[in-house]
């Protein structure tokens, strides 16, 4: 049972690891992008709670900054939500959230960063990958799981 539980957590860590790899070549590749102006729309933040134990009467709060923009490329109009490569990432106040979308107030107007193979693949700061060391940081902690429990358990 130890190895199928080894087996699970090395699977996670390379997931985690794979997925970080892809935040890192796409922020690499945004960084040569061609641009476009835009205007942001709506600007808003969403709040997870979960609860560390069920019986726990305390509850981790993530705060999660979002943004919508539209802009145009060859006369199609687009909406793009991204702020940067990757996933977002709970910030722990909405403090930390606020100032995320500090600089993108509704109706400023911003330099869009879009893929010119898909251009509804668009970034607001090109070259940036979000969430990146948190996945790099899971996959490794996965990846040690799985040695501890293949090795260190036998």
């Amino acid at each position: 049972m130890t190895t199928l539980w080894a087996a699970i957590a090395a699977a996670a860590g390379l997931l985690l690891w794979r997925q970080a790899w892809q935040s890192w070549r796409q922020a690499h590749a945004s960084r040569a992008w061609p641009s476009t102006q835009g205007v942001i729309e709506k600007a808003w933040i969403t709040i997870s709670r979960s609860s560390r134990r069920p019986e726990s009467p305390f509850e981790d709060e993530f705060f999660y900054p979002h943004l919508r923009y539209r802009y145009q490329v060859e006369g199609q109009t687009y909406q793009g939500e991204r702020i940067a490569a990757g996933s977002p990432t709970g910030l722990s106040s909405r403090a930390e959230a606020e100032a995320v979308l500090a600089p993108y107030p509704v109706g400023r107007r911003v330099t869009v960063y879009y893929n010119p193979r898909n251009p509804a693949e668009a970034v607001l700061e090109p070259g940036r990958a979000k969430s990146l060391g948190m996945l790099l940081l899971g996959g490794l902690l996965f990846l040690a799981l799985a040695a501890w429990l293949a090795w260190g358990q036998g």
